[in-house]
């Protein structure tokens, strides 16, 4: 919703839900085709967890937010435990232009992207198309990056910046009530084992069949912001 919505009227915590809450009011329910569920291999192992467990390590989806912006375009979330890497980012995959400048090569060029990376290593990159040296008409992407801890200095961690927040009595970033309700109706449908949970392994970016949902918008984009996990199963929780 943070990302989808529109500009606030001011900075007000009550503007900032206000405008969320619209995000949500204009997001159609996940359709179960539009849902895949996963469990990597050896979660049946983990202490704990009971022989024949359905219960998802891992989830992607398709949202469609139908407003006048967002009308059209798909937004893809995945996420899950025991992944090749931890990262917390958003995509932003800018449209192709009406006639394209490059694209003589082998290959058409990749499309221009904005990276937003979130959480432990907060910052903005984006992977754009230049021309390659010579006299042909080819391109390459180049990645130009922007670390915040490197360009502002030390910030909060998330939950050192919630917990300061909740002292203060600054609401401006927990979710309220109404936002929580438009997000169960928003995936009232897929709640519970909705179609079979899909293996996939350790280190590894998920189940194969989550890149159905991806299929023609050019795939799942990997994370530009890598943090290995740690080796070996992850903890249950």
């Amino acid at each position: 919703a943070l990302l989808a919505m529109e500009p606030p009227a001011s900075a007000e915590a009550s503007s900032l839900h206000e405008e969320q809450i619209k995000v949500f009011h204009s997001m159609q329910q996940v359709q179960p085709e539009n849902y895949i569920r996963g469990q990597y291999r050896g979660y049946q192992e983990v202490e704990g967890v009971r022989r024949g467990s359905k219960t998802e390590t891992f989830c992607a989806l398709r949202l469609d937010i139908e407003n006048w912006r967002w009308g059209g375009v798909p937004f893809f979330i995945r996420t899950g435990k025991g992944l090749g890497v931890t990262a917390t980012e958003a995509v932003i995959e800018l449209h192709e232009p009406p006639k394209a400048f490059f694209g003589h090569g082998k290959k058409d060029p990749l499309p221009n992207r904005l990276h937003f990376r979130l959480g432990h290593n907060p910052g903005v990159s984006m992977d754009v198309q230049a021309k390659r040296p010579g006299s042909g008409l080819e391109s390459a992407s180049v990645n130009l990056n922007v670390d915040f801890s490197e360009a502002l200095g030390h910030t909060a961690l998330p939950y050192e910046r919630l917990i300061g927040d909740a002292l203060h009595g600054d609401p401006t970033l927990f979710a309220t009530e109404r936002a929580v309700e438009g997000t169960w109706g928003v995936i009232d449908k897929i709640l519970g084992p909705v179609g079979r949970a899909h293996r996939y392994d350790c280190g590894s970016m998920g189940p194969k069949a989550a890149d159905a949902l991806t299929r023609g918008f050019g795939g799942w984009v990997q994370p530009a912001d890598p943090q290995q996990p740690k080796r070996g199963s992850p903890a249950k929780r």
